[in-house]
């Protein structure tokens, strides 16, 4: 599950993100423990197989996200730049 967010002013490694940075959910990685939920709980949400699901991606402002992203126990959270496909997080 991919979505689109604004994540414009959010600075992560000394750079900013890009506009429009996507939010990936690796559902087989989820272990739907809501930690997500718990930062970021207008943008996440467990779904009926209490997995994560991104409800709106505008939800929270986007510092929210990166920590929400960052806290994820299994890393089932990436950030991608859209410019270049490159994960902004998880770092690799």
């Amino acid at each position: 599950l991919s979505h689109a967010m604004d994540l414009d002013r959010v600075v992560f490694a000394g750079q900013p993100l890009e506009r429009n940075t996507r939010i990936e959910i690796d559902r087989d990685e989820c272990l739907g423990d809501g930690l997500c939920c718990d930062d970021a709980p207008g943008t996440f949400e467990l779904d009926a197989e209490d997995k994560a699901v991104v409800i709106d991606p505008a939800g929270d402002p986007p510092e929210a996200v990166l920590e929400a992203a960052k806290g994820c126990p299994c890393d089932a959270i990436a950030l991608i730049d859209p410019a270049t496909d490159a994960k902004v997080w998880p770092e690799t």
